[in-house]
């Protein structure tokens, strides 16, 4: 079996992609292990998602201030709270920035800034800072992401290794639910992948398929059961090896019983022939009596 310590990252993503049948190599490893991969990966998708999130901005608007122009209604902070002046709800962005909106209305305090102040007071605060916001929601988006697929690959772990129990069950496996959980781990990548590329071709294309909620755990099920056949299949091949050293060995006793058994005849047979062969030297020599 391959040293699981000495599978690099690269390898480690492409046995949990696409080389189902070296899964077994997981089997050896800490649990640690499987959970490092999970952030590794989740880390890396949280780049490319906030990535992707600051690019749309500057693809679809152009600019940052054509953006705050397109989706945030006309407002005004009078006595510390945000007015919306216009609302027409243009998009599904522009209710979700008027929702963000009311529910800052209802937890915080905008006493410390001017009464009047407005979205063009906003856009301009946002241009004399614009390095600085792009860095910092960067960084947020980045952070919030990472958190929330590392929580939703844990889960979706979890259900993956309790379908992983019942094949198990079904294929009359023992293992622990430590190591089916971690192969359900691994197993769950492309799910995981997936999502994130569907979550931003649905930000640029607008695409949406109805069945993907459902298809990405299909998958996850699908993989776990393809790699518990074949961890199944590579125990079989190791016991019919087993059964055909132990017949290679029974069979080596019998010929080494058989020919000792020929040597012990042979030993036999030759010391018949020398004691007859005395006998006749002794009559021979016997006195035969006669003057």
């Amino acid at each position: 079996m391959e040293n699981v310590e000495k599978v690099n990252f690269f390898n480690r993503l492409k046995i949990a992609l696409i080389d189902l049948e070296k899964y077994v190599v997981f089997l050896g490893e800490r649990f640690s292990k499987s959970v490092l991969f999970v952030f590794e990966i989740s880390f890396l998708l949280a780049i490319l998602f906030a990535t992707a999130n600051i690019s749309y901005v500057f693809i679809k608007y152009n600019s940052v201030e054509n953006y705050i122009s397109e989706v945030v209604p006309d407002f005004s902070i009078i006595e510390g709270k945000i007015e919306i002046i216009e609302n027409e709800n243009k998009d599904d962005i522009n209710k979700e920035v008027v929702s963000i909106i009311e529910q800052l209305n209802e937890n915080m305090d905008f006493n410390i800034v001017k009464d009047g102040y407005n979205k063009s007071d906003f856009i301009n605060d946002v241009n004399n800072n614009l390095r600085y916001i792009i860095i910092g929601t960067f960084i947020s988006i980045l952070i919030a992401n990472f958190m929330e697929l590392s929580i939703f690959w844990f889960i979706n772990s979890i259900m993956t290794a309790i379908v992983g129990e019942i094949i198990l069950w079904v294929t009359r496996i023992k293992m622990r639910f430590s190591s089916i959980y971690m192969l359900s781990i691994y197993a769950t990548t492309l799910s995981t992948i997936l999502t994130v590329v569907y979550s931003i071709a649905r930000m640029y294309f607008n695409v949406y398929i109805d069945i993907f909620d459902y298809l990405y755990m299909i998958i996850s099920y699908i993989y776990i059961t393809a790699v518990i056949l074949m961890i199944r299949t590579e125990l079989i091949k190791h016991h019919i090896e087993i059964i055909k050293i132990i017949e290679n060995k029974e069979n080596t006793n019998k010929d080494f019983i058989k020919e000792d058994l020929n040597d012990d005849k042979a030993e036999e047979k030759e010391d018949n022939k020398n004691k007859e062969d005395n006998k006749d030297n002794d009559d021979e020599k016997e006195p035969d009596g006669s003057c």
